[in-house]
């Protein structure tokens, strides 16, 4: 073969050349042109209670750089890890691979927040391209589950004031501080 043109699809390939029983392998790589990208198309932003799943799944689109779908893009979505906030994808652990369908558009697994509160960035990142997708989602606390009084004994004296006001912390279930909950305070 004189010339090979490399079809629409990104990725490495193998080609082969066979006389009889006698083969000999090529590996080709097809790369994207110079200016495609990849872009939230939806799931983002959004948020969701700790320990519960997100209501969308991430959506990203593939273009090359005449603004066309590109199909057959192997994407990989990632959620950070660490002891913060963050997920893990429906079919389990912090990445997930998939591939662009016919129109260039690649979904994610559902996610599920982990127990801590805090915001999340997670990517989907295509195969030679340098810039991956950015998809901002936010874990909340959940309900509140304890009251603690954050202000020890004190004294006064009769008709003074007491040195430091009353206060509380409101945390859920796991841990996570809860603000702007109002809370009753009774003598």
């Amino acid at each position: 073969l004189s010339n090979n043109t490399a079809n629409g699809t990104a990725g490495t390939f193998n080609a082969t050349a066979q006389i009889g029983a006698l083969t000999a392998t090529y590996s080709l790589t097809s790369i994207l042109r110079t200016g495609s990208t990849i872009s939230p198309s939806t799931g983002t932003p959004q948020t969701t209670i700790v320990s519960t799943p997100y209501g969308a799944q991430l959506v990203a689109v593939v273009k090359d750089a005449g603004n066309n779908p590109v199909p057959g893009i192997t994407v990989t979505f990632t959620l950070p890890g660490g002891t913060g906030a963050s997920g893990t994808f429906a079919t389990g652990g912090l990445t997930r691979v998939e591939i662009t369908n016919a129109s260039g558009i690649v979904t994610s697994p559902v996610i599920t927040a982990n127990t801590k509160k805090g915001a999340i960035v997670a990517t989907a990142r295509a195969t030679g391209l340098a810039v991956p997708a950015s998809f901002s989602l936010t874990n909340v606390p959940d309900v509140p589950a304890t009251v603690t009084a954050r202000v020890g004994a004190q004294t006064a004296t009769v008709y003074l004031d007491f040195a430091r006001a009353l206060s509380v912390q409101v945390k859920d279930q796991f841990g996570n501080t809860i603000p702007g909950v109002n809370v009753a305070f009774a003598l």
